[in-house]
């Protein structure tokens, strides 16, 4: 089941209206996974934290905004909405502190990053 399956079950969403921005949530999260743990693939264990870090974002960008994100721009025909995504950055950082012990397992030491 991939992280955005994971993430749709649990909030109980049914549709694709809110697959946009929970993809977005998905890549930040994922995202500073990797710069914090040095990788450049995320390991599968850490997959369901990282649905439980979108988890949180979804939440949190929704109590913020009162939506799913705060929107900047949106254009009606050919149906484009974008996103700004400092507050959602900000969240996923803090969120990387708040869950450290569980990301410090999969940290590589400097002379071990994994190299593209």
């Amino acid at each position: 089941m991939s992280i955005l399956d994971t993430v749709k079950t649990l909030l109980s969403i049914k549709d694709d209206s809110q697959d946009a921005i929970l993809t977005i949530y998905i890549s930040i999260i994922t995202q500073n996974i990797l710069n914090y743990t040095s990788r450049t693939v995320l390991p599968v264990e850490l997959e369901y934290e990282a649905a439980m870090m979108v988890i949180d974002m979804h939440r949190e960008m929704s109590d913020i905004s009162g939506a799913t994100g705060k929107a900047t721009a949106v254009s009606e025909a050919g149906r484009s909405v974008s996103f700004d995504t400092s507050e959602m950055q900000l969240f996923a950082q803090n969120k990387l502190e708040e869950r450290r012990i569980q990301l410090n397992k999969f940290k590589l030491p400097f002379n071990l990053q994994e190299r593209e």
